[in-house]
């Protein structure tokens, strides 16, 4: 599931920016993750982290119903078993060229924070029981790749589509990059939800 935490454009003098918060907590899939360098090519920055959090139990059964106790909180208080959280700022000036206004410097800033579980009696545990939870593990894993990805093929596409855009005027580019920036973050969010929905429909 997605919620936006925040969202908010502001253009002062010639740079505008739009920044977009949102958190995505899972219970429970894709990787394919973008390489830096063709991100920055298509004038995306983008910062992806991945942090462990430990869940106990002395079986794979036990760590995975401690999961709903110990997982990552999402915005309305319930626990996930994995989670993805993003910021997506895109910033980028007008600019006066002959008889149109045009984009310039065009960068989408991204940041994004995936959470997995550690069981910490992996190690202990029995061969079966270790390779229940090494699968689960996956599933959540590539779950969360997918919410990761989407958002960077997001930020890469919504640089691009700044970068071409322009207009007679600036004030009409303003506005029309405004409606390219909602419509990139409507059409991201209905993604996630996808993503979300094939999750609980596999169940």
């Amino acid at each position: 599931m997605g919620r936006m935490n925040s969202h908010h454009r502001a253009c002062r003098a010639t740079v505008c920016t739009a920044v977009l918060s949102l958190t995505f907590a899972t219970p429970a899939l894709g990787q394919g993750h973008l390489a830096s360098a063709a991100l920055r090519g298509l004038g995306v920055q983008s910062t992806v982290t991945e942090h462990r959090f430990p869940v106990s139990g002395r079986s794979a059964l036990e760590a995975t119903s401690r999961l709903n106790v110990e997982g990552p909180m999402y915005l309305d208080g319930r626990r996930a078993h994995g989670l993805t959280s993003f910021e997506m700022a895109p910033i980028w000036r007008p600019q006066r060229e002959a008889e149109r206004c045009v984009t310039r410097r065009v960068r989408v800033h991204t940041q994004i924070a995936v959470y997995l579980p550690d069981w910490v009696g992996f190690e202990a545990a029995g061969r079966g029981d270790q390779v229940r939870w090494r699968d689960l593990a996956r599933r959540i894993a590539r779950h969360e790749y997918d919410h990761r990805d989407l958002t960077l093929q997001a930020a890469a596409g919504l640089a691009l589509a700044i970068r071409e855009a322009h207009a007679p005027t600036c004030p009409r580019l303003v506005r029309m990059v405004s409606g390219i920036i909602r419509e990139a973050y409507r059409a991201l969010g209905d993604a996630h939800a996808a993503v979300d929905g094939r999750r609980v429909a596999a169940r």
